[in-house]
Order: structure tokens, then sequence, then C-alpha cells
């Protein structure tokens, strides 16, 4: 008969041991930027998207959702880990310029700096990669509602006063249909909660397919002069959408890990790692360090300024001021589409960062013959901290060959929207229609190892 002291003994030695069992965690710190623009390949439908995003990841990201196969094929990641060809954008945060002296209210957009963090459970069960070409939007853009799909979203638009920066923080939900399925019509219900919530690890029967968690926190820095003119009374920060609550935040994400990587990652690497990532082998394998800083986007982008030559008198897309007195569902409206261009300036921002984001430009309407000596003056003088060169260079000047660059002439030039988008011819992108599995029924067809099919 085993005595009260001795099970005590046993017990407290099976929690200790349970205690050292490590659950799995490791951050993608500082993911570099590579386009603040109207693009959003789940929404967009070819278009540009219906307001200014902010997008992260592998370098052929463009207005289309590519294929598995192409994702692969993107030539880099503004990742930390360069087998992370994963996407994940999200809106852009503008400060509000109060109205004054005879002159309209305007807005400048707000850089951020991302940190994402992955996350999964060591209790013997398994936990899956997330099959490339999966994706999900968590949040809802244009209606502001409490539900599942606003479950892992926060954003305070009033933080206290002279605040150096306002966080957006996204959980994505974790678990998957037993089919795998990459998609669904609402771009949310093919994947579910935990039944902890938003970054949980126990899977409900409906959706048995565990996927690490996903949190994306993303910090947008204000400047000093923006810290000094932080006023309690008014609204300071709109969202891209029009939104000056906040409700409406949002991110998405399209999978693009490698998988046998990723793989390799999740089931032998249980420690909360942080941003050491070289404590696991699968990662430190594939880390590129400052090189993510020289990944860029691969494509065009639509041809607008979306704030950083000059403060805007009105948001990008249809995006009225969006009172928090204005009902709960965004307005509709159409405004001119603009076509799609190469950028041929490039913007390095820092704003609060330890480093820079370097991001693709256009300037509409400046005249033929600037030059992008006159360009950088212009935009350092209306976007102070800011650094213009041409598109696209590397950190040590030399030209990176990957990318496509235009000119200020193609950017007057062209104001037509291009229907199939025609004129994007960058490396690793196939096919200018759009990737679509929604519509395949719940079969093997749509399981991450299986045939993927395209919309018709």
């Amino acid at each position: 008969m085993i005595s009260t002291a001795l099970f005590s003994a046993l017990a407290a030695l099976a929690l200790a041991s349970t205690a050292q069992a490590a659950d799995g965690s490791f951050v993608i710190g500082e993911s570099g930027i590579l386009t603040v623009s109207r693009m959003d390949p789940i929404t967009g439908n070819g278009n540009p998207s219906a307001f200014v995003n902010q997008a992260l990841g592998a370098s052929n990201f463009r207005n289309y959702l590519n294929y598995p196969t192409e994702i692969g094929a993107a030539q880099c990641s503004s990742n930390k880990v360069a087998d992370d060809k994963s996407s994940y954008f999200s809106p852009i945060l503008y400060f509000v310029n109060q109205a004054s002296g005879g002159q309209p209210e305007t807005y400048t957009p707000l850089v951020a700096s991302n940190r994402i963090t992955y996350s999964y459970k060591d209790d013997g069960k398994k936990t899956y990669t997330y099959p490339r070409g999966l994706r999900v939007v968590s949040g809802n853009p244009t209606v502001r509602e409490t539900s599942d799909r606003t479950a892992g979203v926060t954003l305070n638009t009033n933080p206290a006063a002279a605040a150096d920066y306002i966080t957006a923080t996204t959980w994505f939900p974790n678990c998957g249909l037993a089919t795998q399925a990459l998609d669904s019509a609402d771009h949310f219900s093919h994947l579910a909660w935990p039944t902890e919530g938003p970054g949980g690890a126990t899977c409900p029967s409906s959706h048995p397919v565990r996927y690490p968690a996903i949190k994306w926190e993303a910090n947008f820095y204000l400047s000093a002069a923006q810290k000094a003119a932080w006023d309690t009374t008014r609204a300071n920060i709109i969202l891209s959408n029009g939104d000056v609550t906040g409700q409406t935040w949002h991110a998405s994400f399209v999978a693009g890990w490698k998988e046998d990587t990723f793989q390799n990652v999740l089931d032998n690497c249980k420690a909360d790692i942080g941003d050491n990532l070289a404590q696991c082998s699968y990662l430190a394998a594939t880390l590129q360090g400052a090189a993510k800083d020289d990944c860029r986007l691969q494509g065009q982008i639509p041809d607008e300024d979306v704030g950083f030559n000059k403060p805007l008198t009105a948001l990008k897309g249809y995006n009225p001021r969006w009172e928090a007195s204005g009902g709960n569902t965004h307005a509709t409206g159409s405004v001119t589409i603009p076509g799609w261009v190469s950028p041929f300036l490039q913007l390095w921002v820092r704003q609060g960062l330890p480093g820079a984001s370097y991001i693709p430009a256009v300037f509409p309407g400046l005249p033929n013959t600037l030059t992008t000596t006159a360009a950088i003056a212009a935009v350092s003088t209306t976007f102070p901290g800011t650094k213009v060169t041409k598109w696209a260079k590397k950190q040590d000047g030399s030209v990176y060959l990957g990318s496509v660059v235009g000119d200020q002439q193609e950017t007057n030039d062209n104001t037509v929207q291009n229907s199939d988008n025609s004129q994007y011819f960058a490396a690793g992108a196939m096919n200018l229609d759009a990737f679509n599995s929604v519509i395949l029924p719940a079969t093997p067809i749509n399981l991450r190892r299986g045939a993927y099919g395209r919309g018709v």
C-alpha cells in the first residue's frame, strides 16, 4: 500500500514531468514590407483592392492569388526565414491632420513594425503545417460586428496621448476541416477557433485538423510631430478603409511555407525560442538575416500615390470617413480605377523602427521630365525621415534584378485599368487568372497533397 506521503511525492513528480514538456513557439520579427498599396489577392479580383494594405512575405505577391507552385517560385521572402514564402497583409493606419487655417483635413500614412509569432502545443497530438495556398481573413473589413470572424482582432485607435505607436493585433484561426480545404466562400469558415479561443490548441470536432496558432502584431509608429499634435477630443487615427473606431481591423494570410521545413519545426522544435530562431536547426538552416531587407516586390503596383508624396485629402478607394455614428456597414460607391505600373522610386522609411522599410512608390502627375533627384527632394520635404532612391536598389546600392523597374513616363501614361493586368510580367507568376479552390467540393482534390484546381 502506498503511503499518503509517497503518493503525494509521486504526484508532485508527475506534475513536474508534465510541466517540463515544453510547448513550441518562435517569432518572425521585423518582417520587411514589400509594398504599401491597394493590393489584395483574396478579395481584389484582379483590380486594385478596396483600400490600402501593407504586404509582407513572398516577393511575387500580386493582385491575383498565386497557385501553390507559384508561391514557392517567389524569388525571395521579406520574412526572417527564407522558407516562409507566405503572404501576410493588412490595412494601414493614417494619422488625421486636423483641418485648420482654411486647409482641409488630411491623412498621413503610418509605417508599421511587424512581428509574427507561431505557437503550437506539445501534448502528444499532431500539429500540421498549413497547406501551401491556404488563405484566411481574420476580422471583417466591411461590417462592425462581434462574431467568430472578429474574435481574434484588436486595435485601440485612441491609446494614451503621445504613445510611441499604436498596436493592431490579429490572431488567425488554426483548426481546419478534415479535407484541409484551402478556402471557403467567406474566407473564414473553412477554419475555426480552438475551444479555448484564439491562441488555443484544442480543435472542435467540426474542424479536427490542428495547425499552429499565428499572432501578428503590427506597431504603427507616430512621429514626434504627430505625438505633439495628439488631441484626445477627436479621432487621431483612421484605418485605410475610413473607419475611425478600429472595429473593422482585420488581416489576411496566405500560406507559403516550404512544407517539409515547417513540419520538421513543428515536430522537433518544442521550446519557446522567441526571436532566437537559431536554436531550432530547421529554422537556422533557412535564416537570412539582413538579406530579407534586400527582398523586393517583383511586379507592378496601382498607379497612385498612397500619401508618401504628400498627405491625402481623401483616402484611396471609396473610403469616406466612417464615423462611430455612421452605422455598422461600410458605405459603397465607385471611384476611378487606376492602371498598373512598375515602380520607379523606392522609399526607405524609418519611423520609430530599428531598421527601415523599403517601399516601392510611384507619384502620378509629376512632370515627365522629373529627375529622380527632384523627386527625392520633393518627397523628403513632405515626408520627413524618408530616404528616396531609384527602384529597386539594394542596401549596398546595387540594383535588384528580380524587380521590374519603370519610370515617370510610364506612370503618367498608364491611367486606365488593364482588364487582365497584361503588363504584369514579373518572374514567378505564370497565370493571370485567379486561383480559387472554393468552388470545388470538399473531396480529396482539396487535400494539401492533392491536385489543385482553378475557378471557372
